[in-house]
């Protein structure tokens, strides 16, 4: 094999390697995904190849469109590493948290690091595409295809669980729970002292609800308890209160 055949299969290697370098790291979860009015959904994303961070950033974007004129893609950003760039829309702002991995651990594939976000509150006007943009240097820019297309739907069961307001020691406290009374499933408080009674379910109008009461002591203070129908099986649909129990002066 003489010098200048060695030299190509060099020049082709190099090829190869820059060519594999510039491949998308990024992968989602094709989905389509669906959630009810109020809950929570994940999209995960995984980074399956090495990628260099220096001058980076990156941000979910909803809807994403390219854009010309600006020569990038525009749309609604709901999670952003540099909101100076790119700011988060202020509806996402409250509702969005990275829930992937520590992007210093992307270099670490035995771990398979993720880059994925959880949504919560989710609204109808959630509806539509989703994908993640990363910025680096130079060329190095990808946006992940295909995106995710999330599709939020009617709750038939939301839940209503309002916090008590403050109480002395020694006094009684209620709590209520209640749905819309079309919901097909039943109502359950989770969290009470032993030996409480809970209410039978009772339809007013359109809503019905279970309630209870009992006394508190300091003890209390803190506590909490939880409402869910009583076949959910969905964790981010279980409404949360707390307690305030103040002693006397």
């Amino acid at each position: 094999m003489n010098a200048q055949t060695v030299g190509c299969f060099v020049f082709l290697a190099v090829i190869k390697e820059l060519s594999c370098s510039q491949e998308n790291p990024f992968t989602l979860d094709g989905g389509p995904l669906t959630a009810f009015e109020g809950s929570c959904i994940e999209i995960r994303c995984w980074v399956t190849r090495y990628v260099s961070l220096d001058d980076a950033h990156w941000f979910w974007i909803k809807d994403a469109k390219y854009s010309e004129s600006k020569r990038d893609f525009v749309g609604t950003v709901i999670n952003s590493t540099n909101t100076s760039i790119r700011p988060v829309s202020a509806d996402y702002a409250d509702r969005v948290k990275y829930t992937g991995s520590q992007s210093s651990t992307w270099k670490e594939f035995s771990t398979q690091p993720l880059c994925s976000i959880l949504i919560c509150n989710l609204s109808k006007s959630d509806n539509g595409n989703y994908s993640l943009r990363f910025v680096g240097k130079s060329s190095l820019k990808w946006i992940t295809k295909p995106d995710v297309v999330l599709t939020v739907t009617d709750n038939p069961c939301p839940i209503t669980f309002k916090k008590p307001p403050v109480v002395n020691e020694s006094s009684t406290i209620s709590l209520s729970c209640s749905t819309l009374s079309s919901c097909p499933s039943g109502l359950k408080i989770e969290g009470l002292p032993e030996g409480t009674i809970t209410s039978a379910l009772q339809t007013e109008g359109n809503q019905k609800h279970v309630s209870t009461s009992f006394s508190v002591n300091w003890k209390d203070d803190g506590k909490a308890f939880s409402c869910q129908t009583t076949d959910n099986t969905d964790i981010y649909l279980i409404r949360n209160i707390s307690l305030t129990v103040e002693s006397p002066p």
